[in-house]
């Protein structure tokens, strides 16, 4: 029995030892969002698992992201956005797996300013799990601040997939991460030297919607070009549209609504609505497409015809 117990008091005593070390070789620090981090021996980290559930101070641009992607699961979320067309709907199926959970997340940065007036924007950055870091664009309504979800997540009314089977013919308005390229194929095989190539693709499937065309000498191809012209994918707000006929993935970039962001503020979208369409003329081998004028520009940056499209 005495030998039972000193062996009993030896695994005692040598748990509380390893125990101990333990919490000695660990140190813990809490994030801006609230919460706790618990930092390794060997320089790695993770969040602690014992981190009670935090509140935030949704008066601010930064609680509301911050308890937005805290929200255990997507219904939950809807409270911080901004109410939109359709958008319920969407984040039910971007969000609905069952083996979605809430990630992880640390906010890196924010512009948040105390004398932002109503309708306007502010900008919170997040490093979130599994992704790259992350910019919320978070409105100042009425009701305190909402992020925009179509802008934040880079949503559009149709599909990279659907975009390239259906080829509209009609203007589309997408949010894109756009890149330079040399790409010159189908209606536009001949047209390297009076177009830009700008491949467009989708923020969370990383599929492209194809490659873009729009004219060097136009104000709004040289806004692209210096944009893009590091060579790297940069967020962009564009309104494309196919020629009639299409063969391949190429299309007209007939406007840029917005450069290196997705938001655009309520009264700039209903400017663009009021803005009436450009009219299309048909040749006999060339689809010219004019762009519209942007907000103080005068309807004179168009597209001039290239003589080969098509030949």
């Amino acid at each position: 029995m005495n030998i039972g117990k000193n062996i009993i008091g030896t695994i005692v005593v040598i748990l509380t030892v390893f125990i101990s070390s333990l919490s000695l070789s660990q140190e813990t620090v809490t994030t801006k969002d609230g919460r706790t981090i618990v930092l390794k021996p060997d320089g790695t980290w993770q969040y602690s698992k014992s981190s009670s559930p935090k509140t935030y101070d949704l008066s601010t641009a930064i609680g509301v992201v911050s308890a937005y992607l805290s929200a255990s699961n997507w219904h939950d979320r809807i409270q911080y956005v901004l109410s939109e067309s359709n958008v319920e709907e969407k984040m039910e199926k971007t969000y609905s797996s069952p083996f979605w959970k809430a990630p992880s997340f640390e906010i890196q940065a924010s512009a948040e300013s105390k004398d932002i007036a109503i309708g306007d924007c502010v900008i919170i950055k997040a490093l979130i799990e599994n992704q790259s870091q992350s910019d919320f664009y978070v409105v100042k309504t009425e009701n305190g601040y909402k992020i925009d979800w179509y802008a934040s997540k880079g949503v559009n009314n149709i599909t990279a997939v659907a975009f390239e089977a259906s080829k509209p013919t009609a203007r589309v308005k997408l949010r894109a991460y756009a890149q330079l390229t040399d790409y010159y194929n189908f209606e536009f095989s001949d047209s390297g030297n009076e177009f830009w190539s700008i491949e467009l693709e989708e923020n969370d499937t990383r599929k492209t919607f194809g490659h873009g065309y729009i004219n060097k000498n136009s104000i709004m191809g040289k806004q692209l070009y210096e944009l893009l012209k590091d060579g790297n994918k940069h967020k962009v707000f564009v309104e494309v549209q196919f020629p009639n006929n299409a063969s391949g993935d190429c299309f007209y970039i007939t406007r840029l609504i917005k450069s290196d962001s997705w938001f655009i503020n309520k009264p700039d979208a209903e400017i663009l609505e009021e803005t009436p369409a450009a009219p299309i003329i048909k040749t006999k081998d060339v689809q010219k497409s004019f762009s519209l004028p942007s907000k103080g520009m005068k309807n004179t940056d168009t597209y001039r015809p290239h003589k080969k499209i098509g030949q």
